[in-house]
């Protein structure tokens, strides 16, 4: 596992690589932007790890992945329109 550190725009042309050397080999990678950190990028496991370790005692590990696209089968609803008045047309 290295850390790594890359601006932006070269992880636009580089994408696949780099996701794939974060999967196989573990990697971090810290995105810049304008020399700033942004962003960093883990694998899925890292970050679920992590998230375990800040979750207040009896959340299960996986809770995203447990309930991700549980309400994906409600419907969503809109509620009513008010009344608005009527103005002229822009020319």
């Amino acid at each position: 596992m290295s850390t790594k550190i890359m601006p932006v725009s070269d992880l636009r042309r580089q994408t696949s690589a780099v996701i794939r050397a974060i999967q196989e080999e573990g990697d971090v990678v810290y995105i810049t932007q304008h020399g700033r950190p942004a962003v960093v990028l883990l694998d899925y496991e890292q970050y679920e790890a992590l998230v375990a370790r800040a979750q207040p005692e009896g959340w299960p590990a996986d809770y995203f992945a447990q309930t991700y696209g549980a309400l994906a089968g409600d419907p969503l609803t809109r509620p009513e329109q008010g009344e608005y008045e009527e103005r002229e047309p822009l020319p």
